[in-house]
């Protein structure tokens, strides 16, 4: 069976070739309809007719609240599943549907079905957190299941689906890059639509940097994308514009909404040294605005850009052989010394904060007879979950001790979930996934060791990780605490 977009004499040909005979309409073809008309709304009818006899089937029945709510969401709202995961239903079907579904929820005394609906399905639909009951949106959900189709097509391009809409419709590029074309089946048109959706939930996760599109690619976390026009924050926002005045250069004015392009006509007109003036500026900036972001401290401008300098003139330095200021300061720490052939320890938790919107993470580095080396808080935005934050906190701790050279060390955690997750074999492309991956990446360079150990001999890092309330952002001391000791 072709498409009517097929004309006869291809249909005759590509039948001849493939030895097979041009059947008729079948109407349904594995329960989906294998042609869609013009009117979409009578396509799909059959879902509305579907559940409209099953909800009076249950209309007999002497059914509570509770009943009613587990028949709509284990029964009623499965059934459009399978044609949504392919198909772009119309509003006014997706619409229909939710009515009747309120309908029942409420109920009727009356014979034809009429009666009062206290509460909208929008407000039904909201989590119970929020006050609703927490049933399905049918378009929120109808665009979140064509969105999964579109990550398959980028997750497993080599699938036979995945290869034959790429040939049709992206043949040199990629779904996020692709283009709806000209007369596209419905099929496509339906996947196509859900690619903003894609686009919200995704980002790159940064490697070598070679695959990505650096100014329209989404790779910050928890920002829609580091897009081309948001030159908001190194330009117009009062902070940068503090920055621009301390550091005494005059703000080039803006011939356009792209960053990228004002950024490029800059380098090509401006001389060397301004452009250097200008490019620390921007580092200034977007550095401050990551420390108010992650660590909520921001430094006034006039002593975040004397900073950017100094910086500047430590890269330049170390660019021409010489050794940086900055590379000195980092091995401070070392001063300390240490026995050879020494092993440690390093106990680390996380916290959470609700009230505060914040998580805690405490590490504490103790030499192998049991002596106080050195300890390290940290307060974070709370956008991560419970094991999110303690797969950070064992990064936090691996790059830690990273820092201060030390090798042999043992890691202790609390959170049997992360140790077990270290020596799994399956691929995890979330955000935990990927803190996972970083930590198994560090544990090879230094000959460290992680283990799981229960909350009562991990309560010198628990205190820590809920002190990290108290400070602002960082706090990290080589003598030990007063309020450290007792523990």
């Amino acid at each position: 069976m072709f498409s009517y977009n097929v004309r006869t004499d291809k249909q005759r040909a590509l039948s001849a070739v493939m030895g097979v005979t041009n059947g008729i309409n079948t109407g349904k073809y594995l329960g989906l309809p294998s042609l869609t008309s013009r009117s979409k709304r009578a396509t799909f009818s059959y879902i509305k007719d579907i559940i409209w006899k099953r909800i009076q089937g249950w209309r007999n029945k002497l059914l509570s609240q509770a009943g009613k709510g587990v028949l709509i969401k284990s029964v009623a709202q499965a059934i459009p599943t399978y044609s949504m995961s392919v198909f772009l239903l119309p509003v006014l079907v997706c619409d229909e549907i939710q009515k009747m579904m309120n309908l029942f929820w409420w109920g009727s005394s009356s014979r034809n079905g009429k009666g009062i609906r206290w509460q909208s399905w929008a407000r039904l639909a909201q989590a119970k957190e929020l006050g609703g009951m927490g049933f399905c949106d049918l378009q929120v959900f109808n665009f979140a299941l064509l969105g999964k189709q579109g990550w398959n097509f980028i997750h497993n391009p080599n699938t036979l689906v995945a290869r034959l809409f790429k040939a049709k419709y992206f043949p040199h590029g990629s779904y996020l890059s692709s283009s709806l074309g000209s007369n596209p089946s419905f099929v496509w048109r339906s996947v196509w639509s859900a690619k903003e959706v894609v686009n919200k939930g995704i980002r790159w996760r940064v490697g070598d940097g070679k695959s990505i599109n650096v100014w329209m690619d989404a790779w910050v976390r928890d920002l829609p994308g580091f897009r081309g026009h948001y030159w908001h924050p190194f330009y117009d926002c009062p902070y940068s514009s503090s920055c621009w005045t301390a550091a005494k250069v005059a703000k080039p004015s803006l011939t356009t909404d792209e960053f990228s392009v004002w950024l490029l006509k800059l380098i090509n007109e401006l001389d060397l040294d301004v452009m250097c003036s200008v490019a620390m500026i921007l580092w200034c900036v977007w550095r401050q605005r990551n420390q108010k972001l992650w660590e909520n401290s921001l430094l006034p401008a006039i002593k975040a850009v004397e900073l950017g300098y100094v910086f500047f003139q430590d890269w330049c330095r170390a660019r021409a052989g010489a050794s940086s200021s900055a590379v000195q300061r980092a091995h401070v720490p070392l001063t300390w010394s240490r026995p050879l052939g020494a092993s440690w320890k390093c106990n680390l938790d996380a916290a959470l904060f609700s009230d505060l919107s914040a998580i805690g993470l405490g590490m504490v580095m103790r030499r192998n007879d049991g002596q106080f080396y050195a300890c390290k808080t940290l307060r974070l935005p709370l956008s991560y979950s419970v094991k999110e934050a303690e797969a950070l906190a064992l990064r936090k701790a691996l790059l830690w001790a990273l820092s201060m050279k030390l090798v042999n060390v043992e890691f202790e955690t609390d959170s049997l979930l992360v140790v077990n997750s270290l020596s799994s074999n399956s691929l995890d492309c979330s955000e935990y996934g990927f803190l996972i991956l970083d930590c198994v990446c560090l544990r090879g360079n230094g000959n460290y060791f992680i283990r799981f150990v229960k909350r009562q001999a991990n309560k010198c890092a628990h205190v820590l990780a809920r002190h990290a309330c108290f400070n602002a952002c960082l706090y990290e001391s080589f003598v030990i605490p007063s309020w450290l000791e007792e523990v």
